[in-house]
């Protein structure tokens, strides 16, 4: 057992040296896929780390996943870009890129064929960039689901006019969406922005203005506003009231 332990350990640390030795020669860009194959060395000893995992041996999945994590998040971070800012989490991503690796790669003809690791890595690469590409399409998706229903929500909270048979069903949906709404917020910062965003239809640096104590920048307001919409959005009886399955 001693004697089994002390390969596996010598395998990873070996792995290690082979990528220091290929982070010392090379610049600090990630292999596109075109280019992965005359970019890498021979690299035995992360191959037959590679191999190990591959046959199920957890302990090499989990020194994979320390050795290229930063790797992994180099290039799931580059594809989705300034998105980042905008609600898309980082994590997600890379633990989506990660469960198709460690699902498909074991599966994917010729990848360990040879002691070039190039090919394991430019497969790694295209599961970040897939998982990447996923959560901005499905964020694009979401988004426009929120705006849809946002402005629903706005036309039922902000009192839009109706013809006079409609009054009397308008104000009963009025009123059953404002309190579902304020049934979703949890605190006064939530309550002052469903009422002043959602409601009023100020912009987050009016309701800075307004309440320079709750709130310190805009940056607040729009958190604030994320997780409200969130909350909203999400809420099957907001989605069935304003017709969002329509």
């Amino acid at each position: 057992m001693e004697h089994h332990q002390d390969d596996f350990a010598t395998i990873v640390s070996q792995c290690q040296q082979e990528r220091s030795h290929f982070r010392a020669g090379s610049t600090a860009q990630g292999p596109s896929p075109a280019q992965a194959q005359p970019a890498y060395p021979a690299s035995p000893w992360c191959v037959k780390l590679f191999r190990l995992a591959f046959a199920g041996d957890q302990r090499a999945w989990e020194a994979i996943y320390h050795m290229w994590q930063p790797q992994m998040v180099f290039w799931t971070t580059r594809k989705v870009g300034s998105r980042m800012s905008h609600g898309l989490e980082l994590e997600d991503i890379t633990q989506n890129a990660w469960s198709r690796f460690t699902r498909h790669a074991p599966n994917a003809l010729g990848l360990l064929a040879t002691d070039n690791l190039a090919p394991v890595l430019s497969y790694m690469q295209r599961c970040a960039l897939t998982a990447a590409k996923q959560a901005v399409t499905s964020q694009e998706r979401q988004r426009e689901e929120v705006r849809r229903l946002e402005d629903a929500l706005r036309r039922e909270l902000g009192g839009a006019q109706v013809s006079v048979p409609e009054q009397v069903e308008t104000r009963e949906t009025r009123r059953e969406s404002w309190e579902i709404a304020l049934s979703l917020a949890s605190n006064e910062e939530e309550r002052i922005v469903l009422k002043c965003y959602f409601h009023d239809g100020m912009k987050p640096q009016d309701i800075v203005e307004r309440y320079p104590n709750l709130f310190p920048n805009t940056g607040r307001v729009e958190t604030v506003v994320r997780r409200l919409r969130r909350h909203l959005c999400q809420d099957g009886r907001l989605r069935d009231l304003l017709g969002g399955d329509k």
